[in-house]
């Protein structure tokens, strides 16, 4: 999973439900069951390559640049 996949789960927890609930997230996104991503340059260009060839949001083209990966 991309950290920054992790990152926008929080921010979504946080603005539609509780920070309570975006904590709770956070500290268990320490003992998920994935690797947690870095992106790397390389990463980034390939998701904003992915954005601009397909209608996707730029946190969901750093989840598929992984899975071309796979």
């Amino acid at each position: 999973m991309s950290a920054i996949n992790v990152g926008e789960v929080y921010y979504f927890l946080r603005k539609h439900h509780s920070g309570a609930l975006a904590e709770s997230w956070r500290e268990s996104s320490r003992t998920l069951l994935v690797t947690i991503e870095v992106p790397t340059t390389d990463d980034i260009w390939n998701a904003a390559t992915l954005k601009s060839r397909f209608p996707i949001a730029y946190t969901d083209a750093f989840a598929a640049g992984l899975a071309q990966e796979v």
